[in-house]
C-alpha cells in the first residue's frame, strides 16, 4: 500500500479533490492512511477537499502557501502547521481538521484555531 505522498519541488498548486477519499462508498483499507506527506517549498495553493478523507499524522504547509481551500484537510490529522502568517484559510470547521494547529502568534492560523476551539501552538519547530 502507499504510505507516503511526496510532491516534488516546482509544484505550486494541489487541485481540488486531488487526494480525496470517500469512505462511505468503497471498502476502507490502509491505502488511504498516508503516514507521510511531503509538500514542496514552491507550493502556494491547496484546493478544496485536497486531502479530505485522508489520515496523515502531521501536515507542514510551507511559507509560500497563500490559500487553503474549504475542507482541504478534513481527514484525520494530529497537527497541522501553517507557516505563512497571512495565509488565507477558508472558513469552516473541517478546513484544518486537527486538534493542534501550529503557526505564528497573531496569524490567520491562530485566528482559525481560536474560532474553532482548537489548541494553538505558536511554534513551528520540529514540524518539517
Amino acid at each position: 500500500f502507499v504510505d507516503r505522498i511526496v510532491l516534488e519541488e516546482g509544484v505550486t498548486s494541489i487541485g481540488s479533490h486531488a487526494f480525496y477519499h470517500r469512505q462511505d462508498n468503497i471498502i476502507w483499507d490502509e491505502a488511504w492512511l498516508y503516514h507521510f506527506v511531503t509538500l514542496p517549498e514552491s507550493l502556494t495553493r491547496v484546493g478544496d477537499y485536497a486531502f479530505a478523507g485522508c489520515d496523515v499524522a502531521e501536515i507542514f504547509l510551507p511559507p509560500r502557501v497563500e490559500y487553503i481551500g474549504s475542507c482541504a484537510f478534513s481527514g484525520s490529522h494530529e497537527k497541522i502547521a501553517v507557516s505563512n502568517p497571512a495565509c488565507e484559510i477558508q472558513d469552516g470547521g473541517c478546513t484544518l481538521n486537527a486538534p493542534l494547529i501550529c503557526g505564528h502568534r497573531g496569524s490567520t492560523a491562530q485566528q482559525y484555531a481560536e474560532k474553532y476551539e482548537k489548541r494553538f501552538l505558536d511554534k513551528l519547530s520540529n514540524m518539517k
